[in-house]
């Protein structure tokens, strides 16, 4: 008889051990439970060592898993850190401050930056120095704000004259030539230098001695350096207007030599 007592004491535990159902947490705890509803969203039990307690409810995304009293299993979730332990959640880092950045400074650029506002063909027609007359005018502008041209022009100016300058076309008129540099001090507005013929005077030839009196007049044609400033305004994105004012000094040998003269451009121009 004290022999069968003694093994009903170490039989008891491991038969009430395997009648009990098992609760895994996803945290990797174990609660010894006795499950009373399985729902869609939550799990309600006793605890199984006070069967008459209150119902407990737990969310069925805490739970990794249940094993019944019978052996079966019932799996919810994704299994713990190590399982059978209770997992340990590491501490989420604090966030590091993001400071943000400061926009972006483009470095100053030079008034000679090239940009395609500021670097362009050009067509002109008008009256003047630059012109050779009533003519026509090609320039090519560099740079950017500050920035330098290079034109030449070609154009007629009409001749009412006599017979002396026949060579260089007479009564037909002449066509004449000019070109020269412009320095752009800011955008539009310049400074420009040229040399070239620009322009027509009358020249009177008298003498007379004690028996005869002669008289003529001719055009004599003047030609040398210019020295303008001016304005080639662009009005929209290809057409524009010319307009400079300066001086003309005549160097041919003649009557007008070393003589300074008005200058004048006026056109009308077509961007490229």
């Amino acid at each position: 008889m004290k022999k069968l007592y003694l093994l009903f004491l170490f039989v008891s535990p491991a038969v009430i051990t395997f009648s009990q159902d098992i609760l895994f947490k996803t945290t990797g705890e174990e609660i010894q439970v006795r499950i009373v509803e399985i729902g869609a969203n939550e799990i309600k039990y006793k605890k199984y060592d006070y069967p008459e307690g209150p119902v407990y409810i737990i969310a069925k995304n805490q739970v990794f898993m249940i094993k019944y009293e019978n052996g079966n299993k019932d799996v919810f979730g994704n299994p713990p850190t190590s399982p059978g332990q209770q997992a340990v959640q590491k501490p989420k880092p604090s966030p590091v401050p993001v400071t943000p950045k400061p926009p972006a400074v483009e470095p100053p650029k030079s008034k000679f930056y090239t940009n395609r506002q500021h670097l362009y063909f050009a067509l002109a027609a008008g009256y003047g120095n630059s012109y050779g007359g009533y003519g026509l005018r090609v320039q090519g502008r560099f740079g950017g704000t500050v920035g330098f041209g290079i034109h030449a022009g070609t154009g007629y100016l009409p001749l009412f004259m006599g017979d002396i300058f026949e060579s260089a076309g007479g009564d037909q008129g002449l066509f004449m030539m000019s070109g020269g540099l412009k320095f752009f001090v800011y955008k539009g507005i310049y400074i420009n230098t040229q040399f070239g013929r620009f322009g027509k005077k009358w020249v009177y030839d008298y003498y007379y001695n004690y028996y005869d009196f002669y008289y003529d007049e001719a055009e004599e044609i003047l030609y040398g350096p210019s020295f303008m400033t001016g304005v080639d305004w662009i009005f929209g994105k290809h057409f524009g207007f010319n307009a400079a004012v300066g001086i003309s000094i005549a160097v041919e040998d003649g009557y007008y030599r070393g003589d300074v003269f008005s200058a004048v451009d006026l056109g009308f121009v077509v961007k490229f």
